[in-house]
């Protein structure tokens, strides 16, 4: 053991041992044991011990304790699967112990100052027991699918159905061999690129039931992802259809060949009934569970190379008499010189007949039902598509070689097929000039059947190859369509997210998916299906590859797919290519498909679903907002670009709910807005937990209320210095406000006077603006104010938007305004609030506090209070003539009579009335006050005082308060200014104006030019101002800090007779207006704060809503193009 020497601070101190027995589960951290002595123990005190300082004073600690000391896990996977939640600890936790998640709850507000328990004093590490997991609720290891029970025997199942048999003689007769040879390996070209692209994206992270929709949506968001998820699910049908229908084309042609006629005397109607009772038997299957499809999956997957093997075996066996009127040849250099070239009849050409194909390939994307099941996606998937992929298209090309090398393309059934003496060729039977034959690669399309060594092994491959592939589809769609049911991307469909069983199947989607299946059999005709059908999937294919490129595009952290063998430019180009097929394969199904693709994309643009995903829509919008802000940072804005960027410093947010309207109808969420709120409290682990909590609610409602503002708050020891840092750091770039909004402060004549640095803060925050180059708005509410966190509390109003959006008018039929508030209140307001409920966000004091404040009862005084209030001054003259109040006095037992219980009773009925109806008089009214600036004013005027030139922007904001969206839309504007000297003519004043507004673009309805504000105002006015500023005053002999001197009163007394003046003309003109905009005084460096307050209040006081507003002297107006 190596000593160190002891630093001199440590030398008097003995580090106590530690003395708990230490014990550990796993990878988790340590709990305590009693105190008794154990084995480890034992153990302990005869191991070897590590010294920290010196031999004398050592604190020792076995080596194998040392990771155990401590609250802080290892790395753990379970830590960041989505299904367990708190089980790493937080970092309050990590910084004061178990105790703060306590003291973090819902309900408890009060907060830890320690990481040791007050009682015991020991180390609340200790309680480390309560992360220990529940053994029992343990789920057993997930049995996971190798890469070819998973994704390759899907894929097969899916990729080789009936078109491999009916088909080829199709394809080899029309495009030849050579072409036809070329779609085939088109296709795998196709699905291959797809294949990676698919890969990539299933590498990405673990996959979730859904398939398809599920990967794609998780990629690219709801918007593509719902699209997808509906047009994915049609594709099913579609393909469902398409293999019933050649199953039904099949059993058609082998009645026939038995002898039997047409059951309903029609080919296409035959296909119809036997689809018909096909997808019947089908969907039953499908009911009965994925255990007995996946059986037979497994069992028709063994048949499906035996059958082919044996139509391989069967060409080269001896042809009979049968085979040869049919136009069979075996293998003949002629047969395959005839059949090299294409030769396409009708209105068939090289895009027809890749479009009847190439749904053959579409089924790969079968593979994505159990991707969730995949140990390794990254791998399993690629290795199972590829070798799939390179399989199916050895065996289509097998197949369009044997097809054409031993088949000729016309044959009447009744000749042998003879040789040309004139062209060495096989000659052509007449039937071909009147379109008769019946056989021949042109013709007939059981080519296989024809050339099969035992024709029963090759139906069973057919039937095997049609019910797995449709039982696939069947199964596939509704699965797809129930996932995006769950995620109620749409309305109404959340019927079809019921899941039924152990293995949550989707047997009401099952049902709806067969009868779309069984209304697109009633075509009848394969062809046309197939059309279709290859549409639907190469509008899938290019999606799947387009998500691979987006998510490479975005250059996200989290896309990190483990398969690295992708390009994004391959995938692009993959996309590209499935359009420009879709297109050219049918220009009138691809429109088709774009109309319904652009509803989908329209729906989600105006109802977006509330769902995150953390798609690249969120990685393209943050990339698109970066790259814009530094371009913008970059660039001086000009002139005609100005936007008003308002730092609204509003406190609480909820609670004054009319000043964040006023500011909004200034925005209108096309320019900045940021709702500034400063807390005084100190920062502790209760402050930040509960301040966090506040900023999730407080932007949840902003979102709610359609409030396209931005909520930001800080801690700080006063008012002025938490603006401050908002004026110093708000914003970033370009993006940063440009003009400070704040509230009248109203309440400054009852501040003591000992507490007079209250006042001089809020002034000096108007100079911190002004010093920042900011433009300065104080908005004063007539004589109410814009707080109203106390009467919510007392109205134990827990959801603001029941009051925010009652929109209630002063109806003279007040009856229906009481049954609406009644019924909100006994419904409990809007139930989608979630955590809004849970706390009374709105209010600083009941968040903050230590103790929380019981909330009143609302016949109390505080009510009483209120309801004498402002808020409620103005609805008493009317309740007065409705309700019928009864005192308390006259419901008081008598000692000489006993009264009647029936007359209590009503008596007691009478009181709950009165106070439910006084409750809701408050209510209506608060209602009102919280609505001021959001309800829509029609006929109302803007008086704009334009007093002094600060750049335009005293002007500029009335006329962006009378556009569309605010209250005020459509005002009329007076405009009010000052002469610009006392010779001048006031008419030619009036002109230039005029001409300036003109200029501006700005509508106006008159401009008044004011010629006598230097006159003396009225002896009583002064007497009213010098009575407000009395208790201001300084008196002889006191501290002048901070109160108005006489010296004050002389240097300002100019000024302060113009702000009398001005308002006498305010109350002269401007006293019926709807609101008022005045250009603010300047509070110019060293003029007495109380003397300014005095100023803007009298100026003020009296008057409909006020906007005092100055900008920074820099123009924000423009007239030049």
């Amino acid at each position: 053991m190596v000593g160190v020497e002891v630093p001199p601070e440590y030398e008097e101190e003995e580090i106590p041992r530690q003395t708990e027995t230490l014990t550990r589960f796993r990878s988790l951290p340590v709990i305590v044991e009693d105190q008794v002595e154990s084995e480890y123990e034992s153990m302990r005190r005869n191991s070897k011990r590590v010294s920290i300082f010196s031999d004398r004073n050592s604190f020792e600690v076995l080596p194998s304790d040392l990771d155990y000391l401590t609250l802080d896990k290892p790395p753990n996977i379970d830590y960041y699967r989505l299904t367990i939640q708190n089980a790493r600890p937080s970092m309050p936790e990590l910084m004061h112990g178990i105790a703060s998640r306590r003291n973090a709850s819902e309900t408890s507000r009060h907060p830890s100052t320690d990481s040791r328990d007050p009682k015991s004093g020991k180390d609340l590490e200790a309680h480390v027991e309560e992360y220990l997991p529940d053994k029992s609720k343990i789920p057993e290891a997930k049995k996971y699918l190798s890469w070819f029970s998973g994704v390759y025997v899907a894929a097969f199942t899916n990729i080789v159905g009936t078109l491999l048999y009916q088909r080829m003689g199709y394809v080899a007769g029309q495009a030849g061999i050579i072409q036809g040879i070329i779609i085939v390996l088109f296709s795998s070209l196709v699905i291959g690129i797809t294949a990676l692209s698919l890969t990539g994206i299933c590498s990405n992270g673990v996959q979730k039931r859904g398939g398809l929709y599920y990967v794609v949506s998780r990629a690219l968001g709801p918007q593509l992802g719902g699209s997808i998820g509906v047009i994915f699910s049609i594709a099913n049908v579609g393909m469902a259809a398409q293999y019933i229908i050649g199953i039904a084309e099949f059993l058609s042609d082998l009645l026939r060949e038995a002898g039997f006629d047409y059951i309903t005397f029609d080919r296409v109607h035959d296909n119809r009934v036997f689809s018909i009772a096909i997808c019947t038997i089908l969907m039953l299957i499908a009911f009965a569970g994925p255990g007995l499809a996946s059986n037979l999956t497994m069992f028709f997957f063994s048949t499906y190379f035996v059958s082919y093997f044996n139509w391989i075996i069967g060409t080269f066996m001896p042809i009979s008499t049968k085979q040869a009127i049919r136009g069979l040849t075996g293998y003949s250099w002629k047969t395959t010189e005839a059949n090299l070239w294409s030769a396409y009849r009708g209105n068939e050409d090289v895009t027809t007949v890749f479009a009847v194909f190439f749904p053959g390939f579409t089924g790969m994307l079968a593979c994505m039902m159990g991707v969730d099941n995949l140990k390794n996606p990254g791998q399993d998937v690629w290795k199972g598509l590829s070798t799939c992929i390179l399989t199916t298209t050895i065996m289509y090309i097998i197949g369009v070689i044997v097809a054409g090398a031993t088949v000729i393309r016309d044959a009447n059934g009744m000749d042998f097929p003879t040789i040309d003496p004139n062209t060495s060729s096989w000659a052509e039977p007449d039937c071909v000039q009147d379109f008769s034959c019946k056989y021949g690669l042109m013709n007939y399309y059981q080519i296989a059947d024809l050339q099969s060594a035992w024709r029963p092994l090759l139906i069973l491959g057919m039937l095997g190859m049609t019910i797995s592939s449709t039982m696939t589809n069947l199964d596939q769609g509704p699965l797809t369509f129930q996932a995006a049911c769950k995620d109620a991307l749409f309305p109404y469909m959340k019927y079809f997210a019921k899941e039924y069983g152990p293995n949550k199947e989707p047997r009401r989607a099952y049902v709806f998916f067969a009868i779309l299946t069984m209304g697109l059999c009633l075509v009848g005709d394969l062809n046309a299906v197939n059309e279709i059908v290859t549409n639907l999937f190469m509008v899938t294919y290019a999606l799947v590859n387009y998500a691979c490129f987006d998510a490479s595009l975005v250059k996200t952290p989290g896309w990190r797919p483990a398969f690295k063998y992708y390009n994004m430019y391959v995938s692009l180009a993959g996309a590209i290519l499935c359009i420009v097929i879709m297109f050219v394969i049918s220009l009138a199904h691809s429109i088709f498909i774009c109309v319904i693709f652009a509803l989908t994309l329209a729906y989600f643009h105006y109802h977006h679903p509330d769902v995150n995903w953390g798609d690249t829509g969120q990685a393209h919008t943050y990339r698109n907002a970066l790259h814009s802000l530094q371009k913008l940072t970059n660039t001086e804005i000009h002139v005609k670009n100005y936007r008003p960027q308002i730092l609204l410093m509003i406190g609480n947010p909820a609670s004054r709910v009319p000043l964040l309207d006023f500011a909004n109808n200034i925005t209108k969420g096309d320019s900045l807005l940021i709702a500034a709120h400063v807390l005084h409290h100190p920062a502790n682990e209760h402050f930040l937990a509960m301040k966090s909590r506040m900023t999730t609610c407080l932007e949840h409602w902003l979102k709610m209320n359609k409030l396209k503002a931005f909520y930001s708050s800080v801690a700080s020891e006063s008012l002025r210095s938490g603006a401050l840092s908002f004026l110093q750091t708000a914003g970033i770039g370009r993006i940063r406000p440009n003009l400070l909004l704040i509230g009248f402060k109203r309440d400054w004549k009852t501040v003591p006077r000992d507490k007079v640095s209250e006042i001089e803060e809020y002034v000096g925050i108007l100079r911190d603006a002004f010093e920042s180059n900011y433009g300065v708005g104080v908005l004063r509410n007539s004589d109410d104010g814009f707080d109203h966190s106390e009467e919510l509390l007392d109205l134990k109003e827990g959801d603001l938007d029941v009051l925010k959006r009652s929109d209630v008018s002063h109806d003279p039929d007040e009856s229906k305004l009481f049954r609406a508030l009644m019924q909100v209140r006994r419904d409990g307001g809007d139930k989608s609030l979630g955590p809004l409920k849970q706390h009374k966000f709105y209010s600083d004091r009941w968040m903050f506090t230590e103790a929380p404040p019981k909330i009143k009862n609302p016949n109390n005084s505080s009510i009483r209070r209120k309801a004498s209030s402002p808020l409620t001054r103005s609805f008493n003259s009317r309740t007065s003539s409705t309700a019928k109040i009864v005192p308390k006095a006259s419901l008081a037992p008598t000692k000489s009579n006993e009264p009647d219980r029936a007359e209590l009773s009503l008596a007691d009925d009478n009181m709950n009335e009165d106070r439910e109806l006084k409750l809701l008089n408050i209510q209506h009214n608060l209602a009102f006050e919280l609505n001021r600036f959001h309800r829509p004013l029609r006929q109302a005027r803007i008086d704009v005082w334009w007093l002094y030139d600060d750049g335009g922007l005293t002007l500029l904001i009335p006329h962006l308060l009378r556009l569309p969206k605010s209250y005020l839309e459509g005002a009329d504007l007076r405009i009010f200014t000052l002469a610009s000297s006392q010779g001048m003519v006031e008419a030619a004043d009036e002109a230039n104006m005029i001409a300036m507004l003109q200029k501006f673009r700005i509508a106006f309805k008159n401009v008044q030019v004011i010629r006598d504000m230097s006159t003396k105002p009225m002896n009583a006015t002064i007497t009213n101002f010098e009575k407000m500023i009395a208790p201001w005053k300084a008196k002889h002999g006191e501290s002048a800090h901070g109160l108005i001197t006489e010296n004050d009163l002389h240097a300002q007394r100019q000024r302060t007779m113009r702000q009398l003046r001005t308002h006498e003309l305010l109350r002269l003109h401007s006293k019926s207006s709807q609101l008022i905009v005045i250009t603010l005084p300047i509070p110019r460096e060293g003029m007495n704060a109380c003397l300014y307050m005095a100023w803007i209040d009298f100026m003020t006081a009296s008057l409909p809503p006020t906007l005092l507003i100055r900008g920074n002297q820099t123009s924000v107006l423009s007239f030049y193009a």
